[in-house]
């Protein structure tokens, strides 16, 4: 069983997306920030994190760039709807610093999978 870690501020976040892809057989952990995140993530290292990029601690960019360089080969899909005060778009840049896959918010469970299992099967066995 796959699992994933949720970074996300948002509980109500972390609980919709935890309804979509536990029934897909994935095994679930949340975390409330990019600290909790890599402190979550360094006790039981994950097969992917789902990371928000907009969240107080540590953001979704420094939460990846300390994930890449303690985790060679940590997978992360990085999630946004923007930073809620215009349209800056941060995705472009998470993929540039090494996200394996971006999701833009609000997004549905057909392309939450499609995310997820698309850079879960590029992982060598």
């Amino acid at each position: 069983m796959p699992r994933i870690l949720v970074v996300d501020d948002d509980p109500v976040l972390r609980k919709a997306v935890r309804r979509m892809l536990e029934p897909e057989g994935f095994e679930i952990e949340e975390a409330e920030d990019g600290r909790d995140g890599l402190r979550r993530f360094r006790a039981r290292p994950a097969d992917l994190a789902l990371c928000d990029l907009f969240m107080p601690e540590r953001d979704g960019l420094e939460f990846l760039r300390e994930l890449s360089r303690e985790f060679v080969g940590g997978k992360v899909v990085t999630m946004s709807g923007g930073n809620g005060h215009g349209t800056v778009d941060l995705l472009p840049l998470a993929k540039f610093l090494g996200a394996d896959g971006t999701l833009y918010k609000p997004f549905k469970q057909a392309d939450l999978l499609k995310a997820i299992r698309h850079v879960l099967s590029s992982i060598p066995n």
